[in-house]
């Protein structure tokens, strides 16, 4: 009894060693791959004192500078009094933060 005991663990075992672990894929980083300010879509909208920053660009996550806060949610929203007012631009993905920023003007009536 024993001796099938110890056959089914070690069957077990060897079996378990087999399948439980995969190599993980390495993913590298990528220069090339940094986002361009050069090629950034951003679209500022307003309505009715709120206005609305989206970033088009897919797989990029937009780094926002106002100047008192900085946000990083993309489709970012803030109220604002009539006037005329800039943001800074920045990007980043999973290869790194972009290679400048750009600053946008807009203006809420």
């Amino acid at each position: 009894m024993k001796r099938i005991i110890y056959r089914l663990v070690g069957t077990f075992a060897i079996l378990l060693t087999l399948f439980s672990c995969a190599p993980e894929e390495i993913v590298r980083l990528d220069q090339s791959g940094v986002p361009k300010i050069s090629e950034m879509q951003i679209t500022i909208t307003s309505t009715a004192g709120v206005v609305t920053f989206h970033l088009e660009n897919e797989g990029c996550v937009p780094i926002w500078i106002f100047p008192k806060i900085t946000s990083t949610k993309n489709d970012y929203q803030s109220n604002y009094k009539a006037g005329t007012y800039t943001v800074e631009v920045k990007a980043y993905n999973r290869n790194g933060v972009s290679d400048g920023s750009v600053v946008k003007e807009f203006v809420v009536e």
